[in-house]
């Protein structure tokens, strides 16, 4: 009986050093990194991801590694990392790089395929990419006319601002409400008042699927986990969100079957992607009602979270550096005057604005590695090394953010390093907040439009100063917290400058005493009012 134990021991034993031994290996001509451990991958360096967060994880590896290093997910999938500037910008130029991973996470909230736009690819992403834009530059996406949207939108803030002048305010979700507003207007047309709760739900469902979005959550590493263990894999959450999202779809498009006539002109993208739905063969083409409620929360997510957390970022820096602020102030007073709020109009004038929004952006990369490519066509040439195909490929944008050999002191907060001999605004191409290649964000002109009306209308109107508890800006260090670089959860304190003229921005006052702005569509220009 012994000796027949000791058998069935060593003949497992053998089967799984035969089961180790067959596992994946490293692809030929791989980007250097650690060696795998056969079917767990590498493993140690997820678990360091995991502990550490992928930004201190990455520069931890990179300093072992150098600019391009390559993983093993376990089950053998590959995992490139590129922090090398030029390297990046030659491979996502490339249509072998703009595939989307199958993070499991991203699919189920997808409804298992890969559709939608941030996480489509191939002809589904092109078609609805170009629609999207086209019929979003339409309805004033990216135009002058959408000034009037984020000035409203501004105004109705800043009376809040001002009613709570002087007393602490938290930087995270400050300004939720109205960044939302202004693209959900265009998008699916209406506005949430500001307080509103199903407001703070919605964004409550975002941070929901951002923290279950890493490759390290255990549904993303092993997706069969999920019917065992829901809560602790992560796919609870992910659950809740698809729910939420589908629901919230389903209502609007009910909503605008009900009130919308064939031969009426589209009153928003809503509108356009229902009238595209009916026609013949749409469905094939992804014009369903599915991959409306998927695209929607992708342009409410990229239009509205990044972009806030950017203002949370701006406040925080400037609370602590009262001597860029007064420069700004004085720069502002100086090219608008005190009567009215900065307008688009008024960027030639104002080049130090500009400079501390893009220094802003680079210091405090919100998407430090922006959204994984994949090779999902074949393999790709990276430089002198071989991407096989389906490897994640992550561009680590806070890296070129943070690049000694071209940034002088990169961790230092210099607006000026923007600015020319003569204080004129000068861009470089090696600011990437947005992203590089055929992926870049196809939002920036807005979100770039936000964060020069918001920032200048506060910092000329109020002066920020921290809270107590803020601590100092100028610590940029990796943070753990998944794929989103959040500020603080600190307050600052604004105090109105009382020159400050209001005589263009007074506001009706809904029932419940909160600001209730009425917004027009610039396609109607007759009078009639956008519900």
């Amino acid at each position: 009986m012994e000796a027949v134990t000791a058998l069935l021991v060593l003949l497992l034993l053998l089967l799984l050093a035969g089961l180790w031994a067959l596992g994946p290996s490293r692809p030929a001509n791989f980007p250097p990194g650690p060696r795998p451990w056969s079917w767990l991958g590498t493993l140690p360096e997820l678990l360091l991801m995991a502990r550490l967060g992928q930004t201190a994880a990455f520069d931890r590896l990179a300093r072992r590694y150098g600019p391009v290093f390559g993983l093993m997910l376990p089950g053998g999938r590959p995992l490139v990392v590129v922090r090398d500037f030029a390297l990046m910008k030659q491979a996502f130029g490339e249509p072998a790089f703009t595939g989307r991973p199958d993070i499991f996470a991203f699919i189920y909230r997808a409804f298992m395929k890969k559709q939608g736009l941030v996480f489509a690819e191939g002809d589904l992403w092109t078609e609805h990419r170009r629609f999207a834009l086209s019929h979003l530059r339409q309805l004033g996406f990216g135009k002058r006319s959408m000034e009037r949207h984020m000035a409203d939108e501004y105004r109705g803030l800043s009376h809040q601002l001002r009613a709570a002048a002087g007393r602490p305010l938290p930087l995270r979700g400050l300004f939720d409400a109205s960044i939302i507003n202004v693209i959900w207007q265009v998008i699916a047309g209406r506005r949430y008042a500001l307080g509103d709760g199903r407001l703070a739900e919605l964004q409550a469902t975002i941070a929901e699927l951002v923290s279950v979005a890493g490759v390290t959550v255990p549904m993303n590493v092993c997706p069969p986990v999920r019917h065992l263990l829901p809560r602790w894999s992560g796919f609870q959450l992910a659950d809740n969100h698809r729910r939420k999202v589908a629901d919230m779809f389903a209502e609007l498009v009910r909503e605008h079957a009900e009130t919308w006539r064939a031969g009426q002109p589209p009153r928003d993208y809503v509108d356009e992607f229902l009238t595209a739905a009916a026609e013949p063969g749409a469905a094939e083409r992804g014009y369903t009602e599915q991959n409306l409620a998927v695209i929607g929360m992708d342009l409410f997510s990229a239009g509205s979270d990044t972009t806030s957390h950017v203002l949370g970022w701006t406040l925080l820096e400037l609370s602590v550096r009262p001597s860029w602020q007064r420069r700004l102030q004085r720069q502002l007073d100086g090219a608008v005057g005190r009567r009215r709020l900065p307008q688009l109009a008024d960027l030639p004038r104002l080049p130090l604005l500009r400079a501390v929004i893009e220094e802003v952006l680079r210091r405090h990369t919100v998407l430090p590695h922006a959204l994984p490519h994949c090779t999902s066509f074949g393999a790709a040439p990276l430089g002198r090394y071989t991407v096989p195909r389906g490897a994640f490929v992550y561009s680590d944008l806070r890296a070129v953010h943070m690049d000694e050999t071209h940034w002088e002191e990169p961790a230092a907060f210099r607006p000026d390093r923007f600015l020319d001999g003569q204080g004129q605004f000068r861009a470089d191409e090696r600011h990437v907040a947005f992203g590089v290649g055929r992926r870049r964000c196809p939002a920036e002109t807005v979100a770039r439009q936000e964060l020069l009306l918001f920032t200048g209308g506060l910092l000329h109107q109020f002066t920020v100063r921290p809270g107590a508890e803020a601590p100092p800006a100028d610590a940029d260090g990796p943070r753990k917290e998944g794929f989103v670089h959040m500020p603080p959860s600190v307050s600052v304190v604004l105090e109105w400058r009382e020159d400050a003229d209001l005589t263009d921005q007074e506001q009706p006052t809904d029932s419940a005493g909160g600001r209730h702005l009425q917004i027009t569509s610039p396609a109607a220009a007759d009078g009639k009012t956008r519900c």
